[in-house]
């Protein structure tokens, strides 16, 4: 049937269902097609970036039907995404650490067993199996102890710790599981895992948890960060500052009358090359790194908790004191886990310019229009949210959360305000909220520990010949540079520095299990040392002196350092001392003699006031 023999009736249908499919410009939105190619590149730019939700905001239908812009100010969804990389690289680096290390330190023939930790602390609570875990939670007691399972839990962790780092997609569960790891090793490490920056770490990684969704796997978050978690993590900043400056200045006197920082560079755990020439700098010049850092540690955290320009400033003070600090030392990873709750600072108003110069033009348009649609999608949310909705249960988890953080900030902010502060202690076994501090008080002198052994039969002749043990960043020899090693941790290195600080060995157990080790079996700590002496074999005799370093001059003809010896630290020790193994059983680090086994012969002796008198 042709369009003229149509009924008139089903003409007039075709045309109205034509015109109604035909799109139909709207009144007063009329352009020609030549005004919309003359118009400007950056004008055309800008309206396709409102189209796709642009990189600065996009539009939201509010009541009436009216659009409301909605801004990037006071969202953190890429404060979000770069928190949760940031902080999958710091379990990464923290895992890669224990799996070098822990099994020289804690495994079955190591400095400190982990196993027979759990056996004291199994022993403290009365053979109480729930009570040892409650107050050392870790997976290690559903396990058989051994160095597998020791080495399988930084494994898992390191192999988790790449999805946030180098995909970016991750879940609560995710998370939950880096926290648990993390914290049956902490709990069980002891003496080498008392640092610091290992409660640090794990305050950090639980806040981190709720940040992200419970199941689902997303490479962008579906909403902001929760304002809870943005609040903790500038709150943790301001206690980790606060803390760090309280202790100085209720501490070391040199902090008051700036003289500290003549010192530090010197003085510091394991300085780096750069340390070896700002110790040189002019005495003034330390007297104002001294006040600067006061301000930094006392006035200007309390710029994290103002009104948004106040707290980008602020924000950026800390992220360059830490940039500073991780220059100037090797302090660990603690300067770079300080810096993630810094990322909770900045919004992604401040964020969008970083993000826009990337050469990847991909992402760049992925971010730039996610983060419109994310804008429009949450905005729209909030205006439809009605009173019940804040009673589902994500809500409830994150007013159990603030109660949970108010309830166990209590203790903390009592240390804070107590003229006796204490640093880097837990109040609870989980260590969710904890204290902190560091230098509170700065050697004005450098002692250093040097562990020495020798192959003479009779090593108590003034000719036998000793050989010193190298440690891996340590200051040893005069001429060795010093190392650059952060944000990588050596525990021993560390704790050596520590040992200094006593007159003799007997308040470092672990460092007679470490000369033990060396006299039975250096193989079983030879990972921690940079080099053995005599070709590894176990010596006749192991003992410590200790040494006074100063940093070299500049004209000593290529030398680093300088050194003096002090004195005897620790007397030469035999394999088979009797009184070696009733001091390591006493402390913990060895096992009693079984039944049937032949003890140790006891020696006749004259009472003693310490032990390393006995050794």
């Amino acid at each position: 049937m042709s369009e003229a023999e149509r009924p008139q009736g089903g003409r007039r249908r075709s045309a109205r269902i034509a015109a109604r499919s035909t799109p139909q410009p709207k009144r007063g939105r009329i352009r020609s097609r030549s005004r919309s190619r003359s118009r400007p590149a950056s004008r055309r730019g800008h309206h396709r970036r409102e189209a796709d939700g642009g990189s600065s905001g996009g539009k939201a239908a509010g009541r009436g039907g009216a659009t409301v812009e909605v801004r990037p100010r006071e969202r953190y969804y890429l404060a979000g995404i770069l928190f949760l990389r940031y902080l999958g690289l710091l379990y990464f680096i923290a895992f890669g650490i224990a799996t070098r290390q822990n099994r020289a330190l804690l495994g079955e023939n190591g400095i400190t067993p982990y196993a027979l930790k759990m056996e004291a602390t199994l022993a403290i609570s009365h053979n109480d199996w729930s009570k040892a875990f409650w107050q050392a939670p870790s997976l290690l007691w559903f396990v058989k102890p051994s160095d597998e399972n020791l080495l399988n839990l930084s494994w898992a962790g390191m192999a988790l710790s790449l999805l946030p780092m180098l995909h970016g997609a991750c879940n609560s569960v995710v998370l939950f599981a880096l926290w648990v790891l993390y914290t049956s090793i902490v709990n069980v490490g002891g003496t080498f895992y008392a640092f610091g920056w290992e409660t640090l770490l794990l305050e950090v990684g639980f806040w981190a948890i709720t940040i992200s969704p419970a199941l689902r796997w997303h490479r962008f978050p579906e909403f902001s960060t929760p304002p809870l978690v943005v609040w903790a993590m500038r709150l943790l900043l301001f206690r980790v500052m606060i803390g760090a400056g309280l202790i100085k200045i209720r501490g070391d006197r040199c902090w008051r009358d700036l003289t500290c920082m003549t010192h530090h560079y010197e003085t510091q755990p394991l300085p780096n090359p750069l340390s070896f020439w700002l110790h040189g700098l002019p005495s003034w010049w330390h007297s104002v790194e001294t006040a600067t850092n006061h301000v930094v540690e006392l006035v200007a955290p309390l710029l994290l908790l103002c009104p948004r320009r106040l707290r980008l400033f602020g924000g950026l003070v800390q992220v360059g004191f830490q940039a500073a600090l991780i220059l100037s030392g090797n302090l660990s990873f603690l300067n770079y886990l300080t810096i993630a709750p810094a990322i909770m600072c900045f919004d992604d108003e401040f964020l969008l310019p970083i993000v826009r110069p990337w050469p990847f033009l991909g992402v760049r348009a992925e971010t730039r229009g996610r983060l419109g649609r994310r804008y429009r999608y949450e905005e729209e949310e909030r205006r439809r949210r009605s009173v019940a909705d804040y009673f589902e249960p994500g809500n409830m988890v994150s007013l159990v959360l603030a109660f949970l953080l108010l309830g166990l900030s209590r203790n903390v902010y009592r240390n804070l305000a107590s003229p006796n502060q204490v640093m880097n202690t837990s109040f609870d076994s989980l260590k969710l909220v904890n204290t902190y501090g560091a230098f509170g008080s700065v050697s004005k002198e450098r002692k250093e520990v040097v562990l020495e052994a020798t192959m003479a039969e009779d090593f108590s002749n003034p000719s036998a010949l000793w050989e010193e043990y190298s440690f891996k960043c340590k200051p040893s020899g005069v001429r060795r540079r010093p190392c650059v090693l952060a944000p990588w941790h050596l525990r021993l290195d560390w704790l050596m520095w520590f040992a200094a600080f006593g007159e003799n060995v007997n308040r470092y157990p672990w460092l007679v299990s470490l000369m033990d080790k060396l006299l039975s079996d250096p193989s079983a700590v030879s990972g921690l040392l940079e080099k053995l002496p005599f070709e590894g074999k176990p010596p006749k005799a192991v003992r410590a002196t200790l040494y006074d370093y100063k940093f070299a001059n500049a004209t000593e003809g290529g030398a680093w350092w300088r050194r003096e010896r002090v004195g005897e630290y620790c007397g030469p020790l035999t394999l088979g001392n009797a009184s070696v193994r009733r001091y390591l059983r006493a402390h913990g680090l060895a096992r009693k003699e079984e039944e049937g086994e032949e003890a140790a012969p006891r020696m006749k002796r004259k009472p003693r006031d310490s032990v390393e008198e006995e050794l």
